[in-house]
């Protein structure tokens, strides 16, 4: 699965907007907005703080279901 179409799928597991991800990795909305869209090539150091942010959400959703906390 491609980074951008991990980002819409935790985004919208969780309930959690771009804007609040964006707000959160000190990214522009519009720079957010556009990546997933795939209509924009982020610096590497964009790219390093949307990887961990996903690795930190896939780690978290992982415990929740394995504790039957599944939201």
């Amino acid at each position: 699965m491609k980074l951008q179409d991990e980002v819409k799928y935790y985004l919208s597991r969780f309930g959690m907007s771009k804007s609040h991800m964006a707000n959160a990795l000190d990214i522009s909305l519009q720079q957010l907005s556009a990546w997933t869209r795939e209509k924009l090539v982020l610096p590497d150091y964009h790219m390093e703080k949307i990887r961990k942010f996903i690795d930190t959400v896939k780690m978290v959703d992982e415990f929740l279901q394995q504790n039957n906390l599944v939201m």
